[in-house]
């Protein structure tokens, strides 16, 4: 659920091409404003059928990292400071870049 949840809330990547009207127009007889932005998606059998292996392997990447490396914050900062604040969008995305400096602990 975390990583479903994480993805919902800072996809990979914004849509990949735009879904912009050019020009008022009426579908039906719905009035669609000029520069109004669609998000498509698909559900029942039209979604994405690589959905649950990309699922798959970003719960193994995110094991593999929690479990191959130490996570520190740089230079002593404390957890209590980081900026978690937001800014919206078509996505929300962070306003400020997370840094975490990683330690392999894993013996060779």
């Amino acid at each position: 659920m975390v990583v479903k949840e994480t993805l919902r809330l800072y996809p990979i990547a914004p849509l990949l091409i735009p879904h912009e009207s050019t020009e008022d127009c009426i579908v039906n007889g719905f009035h669609i404003p000029k520069k109004s932005r669609l998000l498509p998606f698909g559900s029942g059998r039209r979604v994405c059928p690589g959905m649950q292996l990309g699922l798959t392997i970003v719960k193994q990447v995110i094991a593999q990292l929690v479990h191959c490396f130490e996570w520190e914050l740089p230079r002593g900062m404390l957890p209590i400071e980081l900026d978690m604040t937001e800014e919206f969008g078509l996505i929300t995305l962070r306003a400020k870049h997370l840094l975490a400096i990683a330690s392999y602990c894993l013996k060779i």
